[in-house]
C-alpha cells in the first residue's frame, strides 16, 4: 500500500473536476488529469491541472502512465489532439503519444509550482 503523503497522478470525476473545468452532460466526456494528494487516502488536495483541453469532443489524454525521475514526476499519455491534416476523429481516437515532465512533482501547490 502506498504511503498516505504521496503524491498520485490521478484523473479526477467529472463531477469533482476542478476550476470550473466541468462536463457538458456528454456520458463519454474525458476529465482532465491531475495531480492529487492525499494524507489518509480518504481526502484529497488537487496540486495542479497536469493536462486537459477545452475542446472535448476531439482534444483528449488517456492511458497516462508515470514514473519518478528524482524529484520530478515524468509522463506518456496517449493523445488526441490538432495535427494540421485533420486532427483525430474524436478525444479517444489518439493520434500522438505525448511526454511530461512536472518538475519538483511534490512542491506542487494548488497555486502552482
Amino acid at each position: 500500500m502506498p504511503k498516505p503523503d504521496r503524491l498520485t497522478l490521478a484523473r479526477r470525476r467529472r463531477s469533482q473536476s476542478p476550476r470550473g473545468i466541468l462536463s457538458s452532460g456528454k456520458q463519454r466526456e474525458p476529465a482532465p488529469a491531475a495531480l492529487t494528494s492525499s494524507p489518509d487516502l480518504a481526502h484529497w488536495t488537487i496540486r495542479r491541472i497536469l493536462l486537459h483541453h477545452p475542446d472535448t469532443a476531439k482534444q483528449g489524454f488517456q492511458y497516462v502512465d508515470w514514473l519518478f525521475d528524482d524529484d520530478d514526476l515524468i509522463a506518456v499519455c496517449r493523445t488526441a489532439c490538432d495535427d494540421g491534416q485533420g486532427g483525430a476523429h474524436s478525444y479517444h481516437d489518439a493520434n500522438y503519444l505525448t511526454f511530461h515532465r512536472v518538475l519538483k512533482f511534490r512542491a506542487q501547490t494548488p497555486e502552482g509550482p
